[in-house]
C-alpha cells in the first residue's frame, strides 16, 4: 500500500511472446499492476491530469495530481519492440482506461514524437471513461494514415448513451494543425466547426480553443 504523496515509476517490457496476441497486449499495463488498483496505489484517487506520450520504442501513461511537475505523479512506461508498434498502435488510448477509470480525470493530453492515429471508437472508450473531462489536447498528429484529431472530433459529435452528450463538462480543446502546402486540412476544419456549433447549441460550448501550428521546415 503506497501512500498518495509518493511518486511511482513503473516500467514494463513487452516481449515477443506477448506480441503474438496484440489484443492481449492492448490492456497489458493494467494486467501487470496489483488489483484493486485504488487500494494499492492511493495516488489514483487524486490524479486529475493524464498524459499519453508516444515515442518510437516506448510509450508512457503519466497521471498527475496537479498539472505542474512538482506534485506526486504515477508514470507507467511500456517499452516496445518493432512488431508491437506495427501491430497494435491503436490500443494506446484504451490502455489508459482500466488503469485510470476510477481517477477523477479532468484533463487528457496526447504528446510525444509518435501519436497513435486513434479512430473514433478508441476515443469514445476513453472519453466515456472520464465523464469529468474539461480539457482534451492533441499536441502532435500522425504523419500518415488516419488522423487522431478527426477520431476525437467524431467521438465528440456522437451521443453518450447515458447522458445524451459526450463530455458535457468539456470547455477547452487544444489541437495541433499542419501548416503544409501539400496537406489538406479541410476535413479536420469541417469537423471542428461542427463540434463547436453543436456544443454551443446544446449549452455546452467550448470556451477556449487553442490551435498549435506545425510549420514545415524549409530544406
Amino acid at each position: 500500500h503506497i501512500p498518495a504523496q509518493v511518486s511511482l515509476y513503473i516500467t514494463h517490457w513487452c516481449d515477443e511472446r506477448q506480441i503474438e496476441n496484440p489484443m492481449h497486449c492492448s490492456y497489458y499495463m493494467a494486467l501487470m499492476l496489483p488489483h484493486p488498483l485504488q487500494r494499492h496505489f492511493h495516488i489514483l484517487s487524486l490524479v486529475s491530469s493524464l498524459e499519453i506520450t508516444g515515442f518510437p520504442y516506448y510509450y508512457t501513461l503519466i497521471g498527475r495530481t496537479h498539472p505542474n511537475n512538482v506534485a506526486p505523479l504515477i508514470k507507467i512506461a511500456n517499452l516496445l519492440c518493432t512488431r508491437f508498434i506495427r501491430d497494435a498502435p491503436l490500443q494506446w488510448l484504451a490502455n489508459a482506461v482500466p488503469v485510470f477509470s476510477d481517477a477523477p480525470i479532468t484533463e487528457v493530453r496526447l504528446s510525444g514524437d509518435v501519436v497513435p492515429a486513434s479512430p473514433m471508437e478508441q476515443w469514445m472508450t476513453l472519453l466515456d471513461a472520464f465523464p469529468r473531462l474539461e480539457h482534451v489536447a492533441v499536441e502532435k498528429v500522425a504523419t500518415h494514415g488516419d488522423d487522431t484529431r478527426t477520431g476525437l472530433l467524431e467521438a465528440l459529435l456522437g451521443p453518450n448513451p447515458d447522458s445524451g452528450m459526450r463530455c458535457p463538462r468539456l470547455r477547452r480543446l487544444t489541437l495541433m494543425c499542419r501548416d503544409r502546402a501539400n496537406h489538406n486540412e479541410e476535413r479536420f476544419t469541417r469537423l471542428l466547426s461542427r463540434v463547436l456549433q453543436t456544443r454551443a447549441a446544446q449549452d455546452a460550448k467550448v470556451d477556449e480553443l487553442v490551435l498549435l501550428f506545425e510549420h514545415e521546415r524549409e530544406t
